[in-house]
């Protein structure tokens, strides 16, 4: 999880801003000796930082995580275009978080995280072959947003194509949750194709619902 393509630790005021046209290729990369055995490096991995600024790149093929970002706070993610590889951004036991006006079509889930706070996603399009949110928040608010399936890029395990849920609970019960997830908000959103809304199963091991 320590692997990735740019990586900060205990900074701030970071800011990675796009020229037309820039990005990232994380090319799939394969290491058999990562997770699963077959994940490459992260790509963006931010760690215990705070006052972060993503902006206007597209992140393609992420051999694992386009964006792992870990106790950290005051983030704002804005027009970024997310396509294949993994999951587009893990916000983990992070806080004050804005997702906006982005594109994300990923392999995996598109946003993920637990234990985190005041979550506010707007304008953005999701489209999936897992999950669109994959969550535990306290404090989410998500307006203004598509939910489309069948996924453009395939899951990078199963192959398939359908998009399972637009929201998916998530917690580890090996790691520290601080809060029970509440007060979540769903405004203004379409959805089409998709196998389900919500997918809650408090206690199943298997989809980390723990």
């Amino acid at each position: 999880y320590v692997h990735a393509l740019i990586s900060a630790v205990n900074a701030e005021n970071i800011s990675i801003i796009g020229e037309k046209n820039s990005g990232f290729n994380g090319s799939n990369v394969v290491d058999p000796n990562g997770e699963e055995e077959f994940r490459g490096p992260m790509g963006i991995r931010l760690c215990k930082c705070k006052n972060i600024k993503l902006s206007d790149y597209k992140f393609i093929d992420s051999s694992n995580w386009a964006h792992q970002i870990d106790s950290c706070s005051n983030i704002d993610i804005s027009r970024l275009k997310i396509y294949a590889g993994h999951d587009g951004v893990d916000v983990h036991h992070c806080s004050n978080i804005y997702i906006h006006d982005c594109d994300m079509q990923s392999g995996d889930d598109c946003i993920a995280g637990y234990d985190s706070y005041n979550l506010h996603v707007d304008n953005c399009r999701f489209n999936t072959a897992c999950n669109s949110l994959r969550i535990g928040c306290v404090n989410m608010l998500v307006e203004n947003c598509t939910f489309y399936g069948p996924a453009a890029n395939p899951h990078r395990v199963s192959g398939r194509h359908n998009t399972l849920f637009a929201f998916e609970y998530y917690s580890i019960g090996t790691d520290t949750v601080r809060d029970n997830s509440r007060n979540w908000f769903i405004k203004n959103c379409t959805f089409d194709n998709i196998d389900g809304l919500i997918h809650y199963e408090f206690g199943d091991k298997i989809h980390l619902q723990v």
